[in-house]
């Protein structure tokens, strides 16, 4: 019984993940609206100053075309090793911003789901 509630929450969830997520390749027309986005992790960065991770989505850094920026107590707590993230593919929830606080970049900042998936 256990098992079968778990599946139904998994595709509950996955089907959420379908219906709301966008590309990379069109983040800029979602600017200011909270979505879930997929794609392959580049490039990981840690700030030493901040414990703050940034991770380029599909095209590396000096070209990147969107970021995600996560604390590195958020990945502990998801038990997620931060320097194993490259060429995952991942799927975050959050608001998309592109002002000062991303240097100009869509990103997403303190996203509210992360997840790897395949």
């Amino acid at each position: 019984m256990k098992k079968v509630l778990v599946l139904l929450v998994f595709f509950a969830f996955a089907e959420t993940f379908a219906q709301d997520t966008i590309s990379t390749k069109v983040i800029t027309n979602f600017i200011g609206k909270d979505k879930f986005v997929k794609g392959k992790v580049v490039g990981v960065r840690k700030s030493t100053e901040t414990n703050l991770i940034t991770l380029n989505i599909d095209v590396a850094f000096p070209n990147n075309i969107f970021s995600v920026v996560v604390s590195e107590k958020l990945l502990n707590r998801l038990k997620i090793d931060y320097n194993k993230l490259k060429d995952k593919n991942i799927v975050v929830k959050g608001v998309i911003v592109n002002g000062k606080e991303s240097g100009g970049l869509p990103s997403i900042i303190n996203p509210q789901k992360f997840a790897i998936v395949k």
